[in-house]
């Protein structure tokens, strides 16, 4: 039963960071959208990018792969998060 409680809580705060990491994307493309901002380019920035487009996908699906095999809902989620970000990047 403690284990049960455990992974709702856990997923209650894997909900609560994928609802605030969209609406921090939904804050910030309003602002960028008003302000008429414009990107800045840095070798590093391009890099954590690249990076990002490259390690992310792979990262979610492998996480999705074994939450499935697992049947454990936290790691799916995990996974649901992670793909997220993948997409963003």
């Amino acid at each position: 039963m403690g284990d049960e409680l455990a992974q709702r809580r856990v997923l209650r705060i894997i909900a609560v960071t994928f609802f605030a990491l969209a609406a921090y994307v939904l804050v910030g493309s309003v602002i960028a959208l008003a302000t008429r901002a414009h990107p800045e380019r840095s070798p590093v920035g391009i890099a954590l990018t690249a990076g990002s487009l490259l390690v992310m996908p792979l990262l979610g699906w492998r996480k999705r792969r074994v939450g499935s095999a697992l049947r454990n809902p936290l790691v799916l989620a995990d996974a649901a998060e992670t793909i997220l970000c993948a997409n963003i990047s």
